[in-house]
């Protein structure tokens, strides 16, 4: 997946809202859905109370989260 965040590889590694949207083939709207609505795991990253943090998708999450929705979706 591009666009993968990892200082060494003993660390969790993040990947940005767009590059999950593109590696599904779908807007980054619907990431951002599947965030608000806790589906989807995520950071977010600035200021508390910020209007708009920075967000990551932790890259093992975000495989969790894809691999449940090729068993049958979310429930």
């Amino acid at each position: 997946m591009k666009n993968i965040v990892s200082v060494n590889e003993n660390t969790v590694q993040y990947s940005t809202v767009s590059a999950v949207a593109i590696r599904l083939g779908v807007h980054a709207k619907l990431i951002y859905k599947e965030i608000e609505e806790g589906r989807l795991p995520a950071v977010k990253i600035g200021a508390p109370g910020s209007k708009r943090p920075t967000i990551r998708v932790p890259v093992a999450a975000f495989e969790a989260w894809e691999a449940k929705q090729l068993e049958g979706g979310a429930k």
